[in-house]
């Protein structure tokens, strides 16, 4: 259905030289000139460089990657809205794409005309259109608005609509830019399955996404992209796996420039973490672990500045992405310890059991307060950069966890110096 040979593409960072390049490559077309469009001039950069794979009837690949990376240029060269500077893309058949919102639509035409209008672009003659568009009306949930402008549409149900035209049509290779997330949850359910239909019927599809839960329930396959480059073409668990990789290097490089002065630090400052970090059973410093390990620990040191009688100690592990806590515990020292000694320092460690987290990265939350709980925090630990990656590899069946709280065993250990 589609082979990507040797794909380049370029732009330009400057607005005067991107008009002087078009006007002059545009009359050099015109009279026959020569000139080679595989060669970077003042202010251009390379958006794609040497993109190569190829997608067969029922295939859904995935395109994953950090924002920038190339992803949406490589779909609109594929649908044709960009030419390639070098390099080939063949298509077999018809394309439905859902690249942007409102693409293809008419603001000031109807729900209903723009069914006619969106239908003859991905190639439906009227008759067919005709005898599809109760069904497409129906599917896109908008009847009571389908002779209202578009322009009057909201977000959702412009998507609604597209996607609703472009299942009905004959086509043979579907693009799909991350937009579907603009629908609510239901429609999101349906869209999902009924690609699954399509791909049943031969229909071909491309999905960019940073929703690893959509791309893991359509694709089995996926291409890593960065800075405009292929790294992989590899299953989708072996691709999510590098790619968190990737992002837990950047942002542990990240991490290394924030904050740790005293007075930057979120708290009262009567007692400060350092020293945090994951560790392994052996008691190895670690930031990434194979999906499946049993157990993992949260270590810290802490000193107190000032007499604290039963402080509580708070930990979580977060979906770095998501910003959403996967697991959560409070305990508090309950009188085993009192810290009433000025300046004693000690130590904190959590264990935790992780048999059934699923793959991703998480970022490590730490706070220390009153014993009332929260009621005066002394320290909060999220501004470092100490991540834990759990890592599957192509074999691995990932099942993530998206409830907010995950219930699992643990088990606390403060200590305090000889």
């Amino acid at each position: 259905v589609l082979q990507v040979e040797g794909l380049y593409k370029k732009f330009c960072k400057s607005l005067k030289f991107s008009i002087y390049y078009g006007t002059l490559d545009v009359l050099r077309s015109m009279v026959s000139i020569p000139y080679d469009r595989g060669r970077l001039r003042n202010s251009e950069f390379w958006s794609l460089q040497d993109i190569n794979f190829s997608l067969g009837p029922g295939e859904s690949l995935g395109i994953i990657g950090h924002n920038g990376a190339g992803k949406t240029t490589l779909l609109r060269l594929i649908s044709g809205i960009f030419p390639p500077d070098r390099g080939k893309v063949k298509v077999r058949g018809r394309i439905g794409s859902l690249i942007a919102v409102g693409a293809g639509f008419h603001p000031h035409m109807t729900g209903r005309e723009n069914i006619f209008l969106n239908g003859a672009i991905l190639g439906m003659n009227r008759s067919h259109i005709n005898s599809q568009l109760d069904s497409i009306i129906d599917f896109a949930g908008i009847e009571d608005f389908i002779d209202a402008p578009v322009s009057t549409y909201s977000s959702g149900m412009t998507i609604r609509l597209g996607f609703a035209i472009a299942i009905h049509a004959d086509i043979d290779l579907l693009l799909v830019d991350e937009i579907l997330s603009v629908g609510d949850y239901s429609f999101q359910v349906k869209c999902f399955e009924t690609i699954k239909e399509l791909r049943k019927r031969g229909v071909a599809s491309i999905f960019i996404s940073h929703n690893e839960a959509s791309l893991k329930s359509v694709c089995e396959r996926a291409i890593l992209m960065q800075n405009g480059r292929q790294l992989m073409d590899a299953p989708i668990n072996q691709v999510l796996a590098e790619y968190y990789h990737l992002m837990n290097e950047k942002f542990m490089a990240e991490g290394q420039n924030l904050p740790v002065q005293t007075d930057q630090r979120r708290g009262t400052g009567q007692l400060r973490f350092f020293d945090v970090c994951f560790k392994n059973e052996a008691g190895a410093r670690v930031d990434t672990t194979p999906l499946g390990t049993k157990s993992i620990f949260i270590s810290a040191r802490y000193e107190s500045y000032e007499s604290l009688t039963k402080p509580r100690f708070v930990a979580a592990l977060r979906d770095a992405k998501k910003s959403e806590p996967v697991w959560v515990v409070s305990v508090s020292t309950l009188g085993q310890y009192e810290i009433n000694e000025a300046y004693e320092k000690g130590s904190i460690e959590f264990k935790l059991n992780i048999e059934n987290l699923g793959a991703g990265l998480y970022g490590l939350y730490l706070l220390a307060s009153d014993s009332d709980m929260l009621e005066v925090a002394y320290d909060v630990w999220d501004i470092n950069g100490t991540y834990l990656e759990v890592r599957a590899d192509e074999n691995q069946n990932d099942n993530l966890v998206t409830n907010q709280y995950y219930n699992t065993s643990f088990d606390f250990k403060l200590s305090r110096p000889e």
